[in-house]
C-alpha cells in the first residue's frame, strides 16, 4: 500500500506511521497497527491522531485502562481535538462512568458544535434519563 510505502521509505516520519497504522486497522490489522502506531509514538510523541487511534483499538478490545490512557494523552497533546473526547466519551459510556461521559462528548460539542456523532450520542444518553426517570 502507498502508506506502507511511506513509512518503509520514511522511517523518521510519525505522520507515515499515523496514515499506515490506519491503513492495517482498515485491513483488519490491529495487531500490526498498534506496532505501527508505536513506531510512530518513538518518532514523535506529540504526533496528533496516533494516542486517539490507540485508544480506539483498545476500547475495541475492551482494554479500558490502556484505552483511557491512550485518550488522555491524545486530549494533552492535542486538546483541540474533538474526536478525542468523543471516543473519551464511548469509553465512559461502556464501564458505566456517566458523569465523564456526558462532559467528554459536551466538550467535543463545544470544540466542534457540528460533531454528529457526540450530538446524536449526548442526545441518546438524554432520553435514556428521561425514560429511567
Amino acid at each position: 500500500s502507498f502508506w506502507e510505502k511511506a513509512s518503509l521509505n520514511s522511517p523518521h516520519s510519525a505522520l507515515a506511521k499515523l496514515n499506515y497504522g490506519a491503513a492495517l486497522v482498515e485491513q483488519g490489522r490491529p495487531d500490526e497497527a498498534i506496532k505501527v502506531y508505536q513506531q510512530g509514538l518513538e518518532i514523535n510523541s506529540s504526533e496528533p491522531m496516533i494516542h486517539n487511534n490507540l485508544g480506539i483499538i483498545y476500547v475495541n478490545r475492551e482494554q479500558y485502562a490502556a484505552a483511557k490512557k491512550e485518550l488522555q494523552e491524545e486530549i494533552k497533546v492535542n486538546p483541540t481535538y474533538a474526536d478525542a473526547y468523543y471516543n473519551l466519551g464511548v469509553l465512559c459510556e461502556k464501564t458505566g462512568n456517566e458523569a465523564e461521559m456526558t462532559e467528554a462528548w459536551e466538550k467535543a460539542l463545544s470544540i466542534n458544535p457540528n460533531h454528529t456523532l457526540a450530538r446524536k450520542a449526548l442526545d441518546k444518553s438524554i432520553r435514556h434519563k428521561m425514560v429511567a426517570e
